[in-house]
């Protein structure tokens, strides 16, 4: 080899390795080294996560996502070279940098979705002409001014900036229970299990995921007293923020069918409720005693009219309800003259269940919730334990009680309400043969803004009926 010719590889190599650093990028997120992986969820979806190296993979479990196992990542990065592409079930999947951009295209050739990882901390995709439903129940605030009764309904998600706010609300749409999942019907749909996101569809060509930033006034619980204001409510507790963490599903939506069966699977399946569930229940503001309860039970039967239930309010959210003044576990001796074991067995008698109103207590008697029944090791067994909390109803279920209607706890976090709806779940199936006549369900009302999509397996209790975990809301 003369000196040239070893002068000129000696340069060739030098451009090459030159050429590849420029092409190589470090995978970032809010700042810090991140990696990126993309698994297979279903046959037609996949799971896209971006987390700091300095998180934990632990972090990404949420009480929004069912307990399962995934397949490892087909892509998993942390530095690229240009770009990738790998299978991920049935979709191609590329990622390219600068930005971090993943696009998952189907096996028809059509692109399905495509998620941009901002360097400003938000997520993007585009929009394509089309509808997008979802985001949960209920709608943005009417407009002032206008009787709301007048006022269009929002069908389609798009042109507006949702900020995701779970609340109670009287006009309209009634109360917000916000699920970020969106539904294309292009063909696509996201939903986005981690972080707690804002939703700005309000450029016809783009949508945007804006991460929650809660301002130093949301780091303190709320209670009763200030629970009109909006704080933390029905979001996640401030300190299991993780900055740059992100976990997006995303779905071929090309069959609604098929993407809904593989949400399921995300988000668990719809828990099966009673039979009786389905049927008429008869509500009731104002109460007398046991005798006039009893007579209107006997006026649907005589003429004949369905019930297949009866729901009674607590006192304080009616003049004289079932019991003392809630919150309380207390029969109301005003109400119930005999024991009150007697009398729910008279009502059973006339073939109807028995549903009361539950209001939880405060946060001097229930700092908080947490915990699972039965507990598991290394639990703090306190007040604020589920398995605690659920003991006050268990004397409810020896009298006869079918189920219970949960209402307010607006000042509880994301995570208390779904431990709430846990309790609700979990409960019934731990007492056993003490469980009572019928299922024990945690009835689907306002107070239980949860904020996530899916429910609980459908479980059957000991005595073989199904109870229910918590509302989905798509």
């Amino acid at each position: 080899m003369t000196a040239a010719a070893g002068r000129a590889i000696v340069v060739v190599m030098v451009c090459t390795a030159a050429r590849v650093a420029a092409a190589q990028t470090t995978i970032t997120s809010a700042g810090a080294p991140a990696q990126l992986d993309v698994r297979p969820v279903g046959p037609m979806s996949i799971r896209v996560t971006l987390r700091p190296l300095a998180a934990a993979e632990s972090l990404l479990a949420t009480p929004g996502l069912a307990e399962r196992q995934y397949l490892p990542p087909a892509i998993s990065v942390r530095v690229l070279y240009g770009q990738t592409q790998a299978r991920v079930g049935s979709l191609v999947v590329t990622v390219k940098a600068n930005p971090l951009t993943v696009t998952a295209v189907n096996p028809r050739g059509e692109r399905v979705q495509e998620l941009v990882f901002e360097p400003d901390g938000t997520v993007s995709f585009p929009l394509d002409g089309d509808p997008v439903l979802g985001m949960g129940e209920g709608g943005p605030r009417p407009e002032q001014g206008p009787n709301w009764r007048e006022q269009p309904v929002q069908f389609d998600r798009r042109g507006r900036l949702d900020e995701m706010e779970p609340r109670w609300q009287s006009g309209m749409y009634g109360s917000r229970n916000p699920v970020p999942m969106l539904v294309g019907t292009h063909g696509w749909a996201l939903f986005v299990a981690t972080p707690w996101v804002q939703v700005d569809l309000r450029n016809p060509a783009r949508g945007v995921f804006l991460p929650w930033v809660p301002a130093d006034s949301a780091r303190a619980p709320q209670s009763t007293r200030n629970q009109g204001r909006d704080l933390n409510k029905g979001r996640p507790p401030v300190d299991a923020i993780v900055p740059g963490l992100f976990d997006i599903f995303l779905f071929d939506a090309h069959d609604p069918a098929a993407m809904m069966r593989d949400y399921s699977a995300v988000t668990g399946p719809a828990a099966l409720p009673p039979r009786w569930a389905m049927g008429y229940m008869q509500s009731h503001r104002t109460i007398e005693d046991e005798t006039q309860l009893l007579k209107i039970i006997d006026t649907f039967r005589s003429k004949q009219i369905p019930l297949d239930a009866v729901i009674y309010l607590g006192t304080g959210f009616a003049p004289r309800g079932w019991n003392t003044t809630q919150p309380s576990f207390t029969f109301n001796p005003d109400v119930f003259k005999r024991d009150p074991k007697t009398v729910i067995a008279d009502m059973h008698a006339r073939n109807v269940k028995v549903v009361v109103h539950i209001v939880p207590f405060d946060r001097d008697k229930l700092p908080t919730l947490h915990g699972s029944i039965p507990p598991r090791p290394g639990e703090v067994i306190d007040a604020s334990h589920i398995a605690s909390y659920w003991q006050q109803h268990v004397g409810l279920i020896d009298a006869g009680i079918d189920a219970f209607w949960p209402d307010e706890g607006d000042w509880f976090n994301l995570l208390e309400r779904l431990e709430r709806h846990r309790m609700y779940y979990e409960g019934p199936l731990s007492s056993g043969p003490t469980f009572g006549r019928g299922a024990c369900i945690a009835t689907a009302t306002p107070g239980s803004r949860s904020g996530v999509g899916g429910s609980g397996p459908a479980t059957p209790n000991r005595r073989g009926r199904p109870s229910r975990r918590r509302s989905r809301s798509v």
